[in-house]
């Protein structure tokens, strides 16, 4: 079996499986508990949340722990523009976010917030000179993600909120559920107030992620009840989440100096370039770990059902939104010809690749490329 959907789920490392199931087993006490095993458990989360800190050279900042990226983008949006109305009434998104950041910043339109969309160009990079003008007074959020989980393009997230630092006071939140571990992902690197991270997408367990924040900032709640994790998430906070989360981190922060992603994508463009029914989407601009192809004339089911029965997995578009059957938002932003629109599938590397897997996927693909002509 050659797994290449990286970019939807990641398989569970050893190590993070095996963190779990000891914190799980051993340090089951509620962490807020007075005894002494809730106090055990509290100080194997706190030290979880020092680790995550560490790792994103945020010390003096606040760390909420999840249950993945999409409650923590809801968190981000939702919970900050209900606690800071008076900043202003404007977010800011781009044209190709995650259906997370799309829906809650639908949800606060409709609680009278304006919503602005930064357009890409084809490659899927923010159109700089639209972004400079959609920068004024009243822009209270900013939300631009650092991968495309679907066609992989890299946003540059330092030099945009230096820009809105220089002409706002808006909070600037990135999702780097795509990122992470794959590239450099610090707020020293980037330069923002708030990321989210995803346990799943870095052979972490499911059902754990975070929100991190430069400072304390004032969220509201979206889950009240108890007053957990500084009042931000009500609810028992997973230990065994939080811990195997942090183990995951630094495993991937450890595999980044690692990954041959570069040259193995190298291999894939290169032999895309004989394809003639083949259109590389993003070449230049997409993370070395996604590449996105887009067939002539097919569907991108056919092309996954072709390389499955080579027992090669990958997936059409977007895993989280790939069901209804419906054109990518994101296609449609990048304006992909419409005889290729609903040809796309996502190759995604990850730990588990090796370069014969990419040689045998390649051979598939001249195969798919020699029946479709």
């Amino acid at each position: 079996m050659i797994y290449l959907d990286n970019g939807a789920t990641t398989p569970p490392a050893e190590e993070v499986v095996r963190t779990y199931v000891q914190v799980s087993e051993r340090y089951f006490a509620n962490p807020a508990s007075i005894h002494g095993l809730g106090v055990e458990a509290n100080h194997l989360l706190e030290r979880a949340r020092e680790q995550v800190k560490q790792l994103l050279t945020v010390p003096n900042g606040e760390v909420i722990f999840t249950s993945g990226g999409t409650e923590a983008n809801n968190l981000a949006l939702i919970g900050y523009a209900r606690a800071n109305r008076k900043k202003g009434n404007t977010v800011l998104i781009s044209s190709i976010e995650h259906a997370s950041v799309r829906e809650a910043a639908a949800v606060l339109k409709e609680e009278g917030w304006r919503v602005e969309t930064i357009p890409v160009d084809e490659e899927g990079v923010v159109d700089w000179h639209a972004y400079e003008r959609l920068l004024t007074d009243d822009v209270a959020i900013i939300s631009v993600m650092h991968v495309n989980n679907e066609i992989g393009s890299v946003q540059p997230i330092r030099k945009m909120a230096r820009l809105a630092r220089e002409k706002t006071n808006a909070f600037f939140h990135t999702d780097t559920v795509q990122s992470f571990g794959k590239l450099l992902v610090t707020f020293d690197e980037l330069e923002v107030d708030a990321l989210t991270i995803s346990g799943h997408k870095v052979n972490g367990m499911k059902g754990t992620g975070a929100l991190v924040m430069r400072h304390r900032y004032p969220l509201a709640a979206i889950a009240v009840g108890g007053g957990q994790e500084s009042g931000y998430r009500s609810g028992t906070v997973a230990v065994n989440g939080a811990v195997s989360l942090a183990k995951a981190m630094r495993l991937a922060a450890v595999e980044r100096e690692r990954e041959p992603f570069v040259e193995w994508k190298r291999m894939l463009l290169d032999a895309c370039q004989s394809l003639e029914t083949v259109r590389v989407l993003a070449p230049t601009a997409s993370a070395s770990h996604i590449t996105a192809l887009a067939f002539k004339n097919i569907r991108g089911e056919i092309a996954l059902n072709h390389l499955q029965r080579d027992d090669i997995y990958v997936s059409t578009s977007s895993a989280c939104s790939s069901s209804d059957g419906l054109v990518s938002h994101v296609i449609e932003a990048i304006a992909v010809p419409k005889d290729y629109r609903q040809g796309v599938i996502r190759i995604s590397f990850g730990t588990v690749n090796t370069k014969s897997d990419i040689e045998r996927l390649i051979e598939s693909l001249q195969r798919l490329n020699d029946l479709i002509k």
